[in-house]
């Protein structure tokens, strides 16, 4: 069974009334995952966090809401591993749903092979190698690069387990920094193309506009430090293209498995 997890910030009521509705309107069981606040963040949650750390990697400080949104994902990544949950599928509540959302769940069930992760949305779709049909319409593909955003994945136990292990201290965004980086994490990762689901832009991004002046930050040591940059340019190139080739690697281990079994999703 694949149970599915929404992340929702409780003063949201926009968001998760909306999304609730489309989940009853598809008949699709779900749980309600309290998100944890960036503008509430205690002393605990701040310990996971290394800022020197942060600004050394990624040349700028997460925002408080790039914080919560990373310790919501974790958490339920830890309750994953702790109830003993053999896969999930985590929505974030600013979304939009396919009708045929139901029958990809299912074909998600019933993939015959080990897998860490399989993106449902992507910010930036890059492209990808075709493994098998999932469902009517839709492909289960093996992604060459690295498609950003979080508002959709479906995670399997050992998949959590990995993310949770690279989560000492916060690497640094939940997408760009856990769910794009295939060979850091050791992940089996793969999308479902095209994309069942989407950001839904009506809503504003409370991460976005909170992110605003540390991205001002960035860019003003972006110009005062053309060697740092430079460095981390080119850092992010070689992660890039390494991960090209491990995900190469990943789609022949599923290609093979598939050839010799000749089993598929059904």
């Amino acid at each position: 069974m694949n149970r599915v997890f929404v992340i929702s910030l409780d003063h949201r009521h926009d968001r998760r009334n909306a999304l609730t509705a489309r989940m009853r309107e598809l008949a699709i069981p779900f749980e309600i995952f309290s998100a944890i606040d960036g503008k509430l963040l205690t002393k605990a949650d701040l310990d996971a966090y290394d800022d020197f750390l942060m600004k050394r990697k990624i040349l700028r400080s997460l925002s408080p809401s790039e914080i919560g949104c990373y310790l919501s994902h974790l958490a339920i990544w830890q309750h994953i591993v702790e109830d003993n949950i053999d896969s999930a599928t985590i929505l974030e509540d600013d979304i939009t749903i396919s009708d045929d959302f139901p029958t990809i769940l299912d074909g998600i069930v019933h993939i015959p092979f080990k897998w860490d992760l399989i993106r449902l949305s992507g910010l930036d779709p890059t492209p990808s190698l075709k493994l098998c049909q999932i469902s009517p319409g839709y492909t289960l593909d093996v992604p060459l690069g690295k498609a950003n955003g979080a508002q959709g994945y479906s995670i399997s136990r050992h998949g959590a387990i990995k993310l949770i292990q690279y989560s000492q201290p916060i690497p640094g965004t939940v997408d760009t920094s856990s769910l794009d980086c295939y060979f850091e994490v050791g992940l089996l990762a793969m999308d479902v193309r095209p994309y069942p689901i989407h950001e839904n832009r009506f809503f504003a991004s409370s991460i976005a506009e909170d992110r605003r002046p540390i991205v001002d930050a960035y860019r003003s040591v972006k110009k005062k430090s053309r060697l740092r940059f430079a460095i981390y340019r080119f850092k992010r190139s070689m992660s890039n293209r390494i991960n090209f080739i491990y995900q190469l690697l990943n789609f022949i281990r599923f290609k093979t498995y598939l050839s010799r079994n000749s089993a598929a999703p059904k």
